[in-house]
């Protein structure tokens, strides 16, 4: 008897096969006569449900946040604002933030075509890994969603015939991020030198933009290197140092390829656009509460709020984006701390539903589930 397993995983296919001196379909105890397929359903084996420490110490803190954000807010009144002519700005907020996430395909696009010359990469297929890498944000700490950003990417560029490698990918995706950074540091600048913002505001597109610089010059020297075949490392430090150095190679070349003026003036319009758009939905958002703090007061909120989103300790920054968003707003513009609080949260919420949403959407399309997400680095290897 033989049986043959299929990719789900819960059918069993069983190919009756006696062997010498066995007749008749009693020598198998199956039905079916000699070579015949009986296929039988087996239960899968049910796994113990494993907390790990650090996942439950992140749930216990975030419940202390929400409880205790929950309890210092009259939800009442700070939310009495909110009305039928809320509902305009809000959605126009939606809209913006969801422009915004979609213009970092076209920045990532252009740098994708920037490594390969030549090869097609069409801005409207990196939507998905985009918009699930956002999902991935939201879901888990520290950024782990742009993890699945590299194997979507990964797989929807050997799609296309153009098989670059995890490292090369990664590259171009640090390379993005560097694009999108130095154009929030400009915009910062430029919101500093025409609105009368604090003087942190400054500082931080600033102090941001000579680090950007920093990691573009890094990587703009690494492009050059790499002269002959290294033998391939054996153990795990080489490994990762080798597709570190991929990675810092690719990135360099995907910003070479912006040298080109129509490729250069594309990518900073696109992620000029991209930092403006966010900038109008937090105003909006904060118009629709009914807290008329102005412009200014949105680029500032955008500034803190960008710093805290960089390296967030819990899924989806909450608590420090809360933080992030009332202190400015409390200690510059004079808003009530309640107030701030749930602007904080309304605005938090607005940026969580134009990323998670859409991702839940473009993750059925890629026929994946929230629990595959973790497990999505293993993934190139079987497609």
């Amino acid at each position: 008897m033989r049986t043959r397993r299929p990719a789900s995983g819960r059918r069993w296919s069983v190919v009756v096969d006696p062997g010498p001196g066995a007749e008749g379909p009693a020598a198998d105890g199956c039905a079916g006569g000699p070579g015949d397929a009986v296929t039988v359903a087996l239960e899968p084996a049910r796994r113990a449900v494993r907390v790990r420490p650090a996942t439950l110490a992140k749930a216990s803190l975030l419940a202390v946040v929400v409880a205790l954000v929950s309890w210092r807010v009259d939800w009442v009144g700070s939310l009495g604002g909110l009305g039928t002519s809320s509902l305009i700005p809000l959605g126009l907020a939606l809209v913006a933030f969801t422009l915004s996430a979609a213009l970092k395909a076209v920045v990532w696009a252009q740098i994708l075509r920037g490594v390969r010359p030549g090869a097609t990469v069409r801005a409207r297929e990196l939507l998905s890994p985009v918009f699930v890498g956002l999902l991935g944000n939201w879901l888990a700490p520290a950024r782990l969603g742009e993890a699945a950003r590299v194997v979507l990417g990964h797989r929807r560029m050997r799609r296309r015939g153009v098989d670059l490698g995890l490292p090369a990918i990664t590259g171009t995706v640090a390379a993005e991020i560097l694009v999108s950074a130095a154009a929030w540091a400009v915009a910062g600048l430029a919101a500093a030198a025409l609105l009368p913002v604090p003087g942190y505001v400054a500082l931080t597109a600033a102090g941001a933009g000579v680090l950007v610089g920093g990691f573009i010059m890094i990587s703009l020297r690494g492009a050059g290197g790499g002269g002959g075949a290294p033998h391939p490392p054996a153990r795990w430090p080489g490994r990762l140092l080798r597709a570190a150095r991929q990675s810092l190679q690719s990135a360099g070349a995907g910003l070479r390829g912006l040298a080109r003026p129509r490729a250069l003036s594309l990518v900073s319009g696109a992620g000029i656009a991209m930092i403006v758009l966010q900038w109008l939905a937090t105003f909006l958002v904060l118009e629709a509460l009914g807290i008329g703090v102005g412009l200014a007061a949105a680029a500032a909120v955008l500034v803190t709020t960008t710093v805290a989103q960089s390296l967030p300790l819990l899924p989806g920054g909450i608590g420090s984006y809360q933080a992030a968003v009332a202190l400015p707003l409390v200690a510059s513009y004079g808003v009530a701390g309640a107030d701030a609080i749930a602007a904080a949260v309304v605005l938090h919420a607005a940026q969580a539903a134009t990323g998670v949403a859409p991702g839940l959407v473009f993750l059925a399309r890629e026929d994946l589930t929230l629990r595959s997400l973790r497990g999505l680095e293993a993934a190139p290897e079987a497609t």
